[in-house]
């Protein structure tokens, strides 16, 4: 059995092996926070008294492009130990610079007496520097050489760092004056987190698609991001006064700081489109598009209408309408069309799709060409004008349905003939059989000779009557009539349309919603324009609308400000956020003015 004083001993030398250990070696590092950037000193310290007799200085070995060697140097220390009191040692410092932040391994090696020994390895810990930047933004485009009116996409990149805190505004997102387009409505910078390990920690982005406006060399402002990030750590003291006694307390605080990064501006060389070969009826599109035509059938009957439909899809500049060369329809009566504009994302690219719907009645019978529709467009990649013609169609008229419907009425109003008198036997005998009660009192029996044609309320009834199916074919032939005037069906459609949307832009403006604001407003002008001018506006230029205003009984101011709202509306949709600022009451009462301006025009 082993005695508490053997046990103690040993106790007391392992300790005291432990320690003699730990003091053969021992790294060190000065400061013990590293940030990126900044010099540091790491040092190996061993006792003067187990160096041997030849030696050189300590090699270091760390990950090329983590860390630099500064200078090296040697000096002698005196140290104190709780074991063994005050020993001499040898301290070999390294001086380093910080490259880059994160977890870096420095390994040791000494070379005694002609072998390369290994020491050990220590990692160090580089902190990423508080006064560097805690965001980087940088904005970029898929292509920096392009046609005038091309799309092209605008990625805007943020990098967040380990002392990124938050992102509080932005600005400058509007592009300038130069480009059609803002950033799209989902675009929100939401950070994820970085998937390769290093310097960034999160990322974020969005992208635009714009289209220039104009040809040459063009730059992309830059764009400020407003952000927190975390300070350097402080020492704060307070005192407090508690009865008659001064308390004081020290921390350290890290307080955030507002910080801002900037993207560098982005110039993009811009080819203005060629004069030569360009087509008289120039859509003024820039992409590659594709058209379809058709008819909703190849016949009909005189008084019902087919509808002749112009689909044309493209990747030009996003939610541009293409302006259609339609054939000469005065064949036909027809009413303003139906269109509908929506834009999707494709590959890289924003696609806008635009559909359009003639609703057409024949004036006569017998068979009609329709001539081809022409829409024409720039190719960028073959660098010259497309002209797309749908072939001609072909719509046979048959007989008119007017005819149809005054047979079917004559058919209805013709006297039938008289039933048959004569009833089966088995009938007879049945009802004969079956008549078992007779009132024998009397008291409640009408008086024979009272026959309901002696009262005047039974004629009043019967000529109501009478007159009944002549006013039902007189309001048919009204509503027949009413439905195929091609005018008076445009101006009710017109009413309606413009007041929907008004509605529609008083609520998007009590709501804020400036995007849905102009898009009212501008449906409201553009039905009142197509009953004021009796056609749909959609492809005439600014000077022919003003014109046709004017010869329409619009006075030269009156149709300046109704073209300067639709001008406004234009470029709040597609001129980015600096264009939708303004005050939209203002813009509303202008546009009210301009509807009650063209509602009385007589169309």
């Amino acid at each position: 059995m082993i005695g508490n004083g053997r046990v103690l001993r040993m106790i007391l030398a392992v300790l005291l092996f432990c320690a003699a250990a730990e003091a053969r070696l021992t790294f060190e590092t000065d400061p013990e926070r590293v940030e990126q950037g900044s010099e540091f000193d790491f040092s190996l310290v061993i006792p003067t008294n187990e160096l041997p007799e030849s030696f050189n200085f300590p090699e270091i070995e760390y990950a090329e492009g983590t860390l630099e060697h500064v200078s090296s140097r040697t000096e002698d220390e005196t140290r104190r130990d709780f074991f063994f009191g005050a020993f001499k040692v040898r301290k070999f410092t390294f001086r380093m610079k910080a490259l880059r932040d994160g977890a870096h391994r420095v390994a040791v090696f000494w070379n005694i007496e002609g072998t390369r020994r290994a020491l050990g390895s220590v990692t160090v810990a580089v902190r990423r520097n508080l006064d560097a930047p805690g965001l980087s933004a940088r904005a970029s485009v898929d292509r920096r050489s392009l046609w005038e009116g091309e799309q092209f996409t605008l990625t805007v990149h943020l990098n967040a760092y380990q002392n990124f805190l938050q992102l509080t505004g932005a600005a400058g997102l509007d592009f300038g004056s130069s480009f059609w387009g803002a950033l799209d409505d989902d675009a929100g910078f939401a950070f994820e987190r970085a998937k390769k390990p290093g310097d960034v920690v999160a990322t974020a982005r969005a992208q635009a698609s714009l289209a220039p406006v104009k040809g040459g060399r063009l730059e992309i402002p830059s764009m400020r991001f407003t952000y927190m990030k975390q300070g350097r750590p402080e020492r704060k003291v307070e005192e407090k006064k508690v009865g008659g006694m001064t308390m004081r307390s020290e921390s350290i605080r890290q307080e955030p700081q507002e910080a801002v990064a900037v993207t560098a501006p982005v110039v993009v060389d811009v080819k203005p489109l060629p004069e030569e070969g360009r087509p008289m009826h120039f859509s003024g599109l820039v992409g590659n598009y594709t058209m379809n035509v058709k008819l909703s059938a190849d016949s009909t009957r005189l008084g019902s209408p087919v509808t002749l439909e112009v689909k044309i899809a493209g990747d030009g500049r996003p939610g541009a309408a293409p302006r259609v060369r339609m054939p000469d329809l005065s064949e036909f009566r027809s009413v303003p069309p139906e269109e509908n504009l929506s834009v999707s994302a494709g590959k890289g690219r924003k696609k806008t799709t635009w559909t359009g719907r003639w609703f057409l009645y024949p004036r006569r019978t017998g068979e009609f060409a329709i001539a081809p529709v022409v829409f024409s467009y720039f190719d960028p990649r073959a660098g010259s004008y497309r002209v797309l013609e749908s072939p001609e169609l072909k719509l046979k008229v048959g007989r008119e349905a007017e005819a149809a419907v005054a047979e079917e009425s004559a058919d209805l109003s013709s006297p039938s003939g008289p039933a048959p008198a004569n009833a089966p036997k088995r009938e007879i005998k049945a009802l004969g059989s079956d008549i078992r009660y007779i009132a024998v009192d009397g008291e409640n029996l009408r008086d024979g000779e009272r026959f309901a044609y002696r009262n005047p309320l039974w004629w009043l009834l019967l000529a109501l009557g009478a007159l009944l199916p002549l006013v039902l074919l007189g309001l048919r032939r009204l509503v027949r009539s009413f439905l195929s005037d091609p005018d008076r069906v445009r101006r009710s459609r017109a009413r309606r349309g413009a007041s929907a949307a008004l509605r529609s832009a008083r609520e998007a403006l009590a709501a804020g919603n400036s995007g849905k604001f102009h898009d009212a407003v501008e449906e409201a002008l553009r039905n009142a324009l197509s009953q004021a001018l009796r056609r749909e506006p959609r492809g005439m230029t600014r000077a022919e609308l003003a014109e046709a205003l004017v010869a329409r009984g619009l006075s030269g101011e009156q149709a300046a400000e109704a073209l300067g709202v639709l001008d406004d509306c234009d470029r709040a949709r597609f001129g980015g956020l600096a264009a939708r600022e303004g005050s939209l009451p203002e813009e509303l009462e202008r546009a009210e003015r301009a509807l009650e301006a063209l509602w009385r025009v007589r169309s």
